[in-house]
């Protein structure tokens, strides 16, 4: 039996997470306190991560355990403290195990928002580390070939999990690695590798051929089925030059054991010349593996050992038994034994997991719990508006008919006893100094809410533009969420609040003209009882004298009075009237894996409030009766005599004055704490825009640089070239002028110079020698004769030096660095740094024209320059 080669799976790698802050964050605006449990427990959760995915875990089956416990903790916390982009921003990040690291951008990676791409990928992990642990197994030991073929077959398992998730919960395109190809291809591999683990076991087992061959067969279909999905060119041309040839070189090598093995059987059944093809089918077989395996998979013992059997038995057939070799076809196929399955990971996948934010409610049960809580208060104050608009009606009743006052006014002169108590109750409540204090508070709040509001609008419509810029400028790269879905949600709540804050600033106006209506009366109600009856009017007591009239409307006024507890009791109760929905809410979701809020709030909500909704509506009938007998009493009471007066009318006013009091003292502090209250929610939830927005533009700073970067590499500017290639014309056209000014001809002047690079050291300065005198300048050259030889300054960026005496230099403005001249004449004597050579100059153009750069290997026709540099000069 040849080495056992098997491949593995690399774990992921990923980056450090800060998690205590966007809990903390989450669990203060959502829940309302971070408890110090809440920071044991995110602190624990914190190690809970490092210990699963930043350090090496052990290639052992206890080092599955970290990442088990990881794994449920995220599962358990995802309806309590869900992670995404609007929520707790954790942002995830991890890297793909089979890319390379470029030279530029590192490892291709992906970051996400997201608890599920976490899982995903600590998911991965769990199935690579499978792989590892089963790759390290003694295979020459029974217990490590049991162990190796189930660790396989939960790799394979857990990769299909993996690539099932992957786009059912991740919210975008999952990079390579995750891709359902890749997943597919990894989970075949494994799975095929488990099969494996059993034919070796079968072999260490000594088991008949038959059983050999069919375990055989079947690691060979497994082997094809993996090469064919690794065959795939999104598959192939990431992974490992090893994985791809070990995967389909073990194709053909299981098909051709599974031949040998069948081979074998026909060789102890005299079946001699089944058995010859048979070896030939495994001989031609295990050479291919022996081929497509490269150096990473060669099984040289076992084709010599199939080769030795196929001659020996080619032998005896020749000299002994004489059977017909059958065609392949014509041989019966050999049968498939299927032993290893995928097996999925079950969940929890820890015994010993633990739920470390057990005291927080899932979200969803918090926001269903807010849901209900919200319809709760809208039908108490439902109810008690109600009430309260009953009773307003049934005072202003009796205050247009001066009553309890006007059957209490007997002398004329005295105040009745029941004004004096209304008098004496607005005074303990601070007078009318005490609604005006509360009445000028109003504004000021409410314009608090307002720049909140506006400000909020502000920052989202500003985060908006800049993002909406950015996707026109990188268009389809910029494949970030748009945040105009982001804001979708922060928006619609934001217009709930500016529509609450609408109704109330109309119910404000309607408190300040009831104000300004009862304003007097207040006044003269806030001062001392002297002053209060001086500023009554005096007079003669109205009404009938009858008794019995009288004793009827006292009657009626002590059923008013008891009407008005009752609402009072009413009122208490409804506000009293409260139930922990939240354990109907957890009992739904456990048994239903959902929660069904509506129905049960409203089911709830009549069982609380039904039996107190009967009692306000009975309440609000029975009202209408008794201002039915008020009116019919005080009629017969004003027949019987008297007459109204400027008294009688001062009285009513008080009366009315003193119920108005009352009412605008609790509807202003009621209103004070609905703006303050609205004032913490609207800042809580311009906070959570504030996080978000900074958490974007962040983001949103590194999004670009990776963007740019990514376009600089794939676009780069092109290198500068010391030498165009350009072709050289027979009649070259004028050389184009450049930006700045025309260039003159070399004869003319000097080139202009452009920016200089470095200064280099000057060359030496000697003193010429005298020379021979020069031939004449060719036909071609310029009349005015050339300026005498003298070293030159250091030349600058594309500057070239002026040409000798009576020498020619073509200049090259294409060149991005300073060229030594190349000057006529014999190579000069003496060693000279830098020399490579004699170089014939080209010849010179004709007048007012110029030659463009020669092209790579060309060389104009050579002509002798009439004299060479002094001797002794260096360049």
């Amino acid at each position: 039996m040849s080495r056992i080669v098997l491949v593995s799976v690399p774990l992921k790698k990923t980056d450090a997470v800060d998690v205590r802050k966007p809990i903390e964050k989450f669990v203060s605006t959502t829940f309302g306190a971070f408890t110090e449990e809440n920071a044991a427990a995110v602190e624990e959760f914190a190690k809970m991560r490092e210990a699963a995915v930043l350090r090496t875990p052990d290639r052992h089956e206890s080092g599955l355990e970290p990442l088990f416990k990881y794994y449920d903790q995220l599962s358990a916390m995802e309806a309590k403290l869900p992670i995404s982009e609007s929520d707790v921003r954790l942002k995830f990040t991890w890297y793909d195990p089979f890319a390379k690291k470029a030279l530029f951008s590192g490892q291709p990676k992906q970051s996400l928002y997201s608890s599920a791409f976490e899982r995903i990928n600590v998911l991965f992990n769990v199935a690579a580390l499978y792989s590892q642990i089963a790759k390290i197994q003694n295979f020459e030991s029974d217990e490590g070939l049991k162990a190796a073929c189930k660790q396989f077959q939960s790799a394979a398992g857990i990769f299909r999990q993996v690539k099932d998730l992957v786009y059912v919960q991740m919210s975008s395109v999952p990079q390579p690695d995750l891709s359902s190809e890749s997943l597919y291809a990894l989970a075949a591999v494994m799975l095929a590798q488990a099969q494996e683990s059993l034919y070796h076991k079968t072999i260490l087992d000594q088991m008949k051929n038959p059983i050999c061959a069919k375990v055989a067969a079947q690691t060979g279909d497994l082997y094809a089925d993996a090469a064919r999905l690794i065959a795939d060119p999104a598959v192939a041309k990431r992974w490992d030059k090893d994985f791809t040839a070990i995967v389909t070189a073990k194709q053909s090598y299981f098909l051709g054991m599974a031949e040998f093995h069948q081979g074998q059987e026909c060789k102890s059944n005299a079946k001699h010349g089944e058995s010859i093809a048979r070896y030939r089918l495994a001989y031609g077989y295990v050479n291919d593996a022996a081929k497509k395996g490269e150096s990473f998979f060669q099984p040289g013992d076992v084709l010599n050992r199939i080769g030795r059997e196929l001659s020996q038995a080619e032998k005896d057939n020749n000299v002994i038994y004489s059977d017909l070799i059958p065609a392949p076809h014509q041989m019966d196929p050999i049968g498939r034994a299927a032993l290893a399955k995928a097996t999925p990971l079950a969940f929890p996948a820890s015994t010993k997991s633990q739920d470390l934010f057990a005291g927080i409610v899932p979200k969803t049960i918090h926001d269903a719990v807010a849901r209900y809580e919200s319809q709760r208060e809208a039908l108490v104050q439902t109810e008690v508006g109600k009430l309260r608009e009953a009773t307003q009606m049934l005072n202003g009743t009796l205050s247009s008919l001066n009553l309890p006052a006007a059957i209490e006014d007997t002398s004329g002169d005295e105040l009745p006893a029941s004004l004096l108590a209304k008098a004496e109750a607005v005074r303990s409540s601070g007078g009318v100094n005490r609604v005006t204090s509360l009445l000028q508070e109003l504004p000021e709040l409410q314009q608090r809410n307002k720049e909140v509001l506006t400000e909020t609008s502000r920052m989202m419509a500003e985060e908006e533009q800049g993002d909406t810029a950015m996707r026109e400028r990188f268009r389809d790269k910029w494949t970030r969420r748009p945040s105009a879905d982001l804001f979708k949600e922060h928006r619609a709540e934001i217009a709930k609040y500016d529509a609450i804050l609408t109704n109330a600033t109309q119910a404000d106006g309607i408190v300040r003209a009831k104000y300004d209506t009862h304003v007097n009366g207040m006044t003269l109600l806030s001062k001392s009882e002297a002053e209060l009856i001086q500023s009554v009017p005096k007079g003669s007591s109205g009404g009938s004298s009858d008794s019995r009239v009288v004793a009827e409307l006292k009657g009626l006024m002590e059923r008013v009075n008891s009407v008005k507890a009752s609402r009072d009791t009413i009122e208490a109760s409804l506000r009293d009237a409260t139930v922990d929905i939240s354990a109907r809410f957890m009992s739904a979701l456990e048994a239903d894996q959902t929660v069904a809020d509506e129905s049960i709030s409203e089911a709830q909500l009549s069982e609380t409030y039904g039996p107190l909704q009967q009692q306000v509506a009975d309440s609000v009938a029975q009202q209408q009766t008794l201002i039915e007998s008020i009116n019919a009493a005080h009629q017969r009471f004003i027949s019987g005599g008297g007459a109204a007066s400027a008294r009688e009318g001062v009285l009513k006013d008080l009366a009315a004055a003193h119920d108005a009091f009352m009412e605008l003292k609790e509807n202003l502090q009621e209103g004070s704490k609905f703006y303050s209250d609205l004032t913490r929610l609207l800042l809580k939830s311009q906070s959570k825009v504030s996080d978000l927005i900074f958490a974007r533009n962040t983001e949103k700073d590194d999004y670009v640089k990776e963007l740019q970067r990514v376009l600089a590499k794939s676009d780069p500017a092109p290198p500068p070239s010391r030498e165009a290639p350009q072709p050289a014309p027979r009649d070259p056209p004028p050389r184009p002028a450049p930006r700045e000014a025309p260039r003159p001809t070399p004869r003319e002047a000097p080139r202009p110079t452009p920016r200089q690079p470095p200064e280099r050291p000057p060359p030496p300065q000697q003193q010429p020698q005298p020379v021979a005198a020069a031939a004449p300048p060719p036909p071609q050259a310029a009349s005015a004769p050339p300026p005498a030889y003298a070293p030159q300054a250091p030349l600058g960026y594309g500057q070239a030096p002026p040409p000798p005496q009576g020498g020619y230099y073509q200049p090259n403005p294409y060149a991005p660095y300073p060229v030594a001249p190349t000057y006529g004449g014999p190579p000069p004597q003496g060693s000279y740094p830098g020399y490579q050579g004699y170089q014939q100059p080209p010849a010179p153009p004709p007048p007012g024209q110029y030659y463009p750069p020669p092209r790579h290997g060309y060389q104009y026709p050579p002509q002798q320059p009439p004299h060479q540099p002094p001797h002794g000069y260096q360049y």
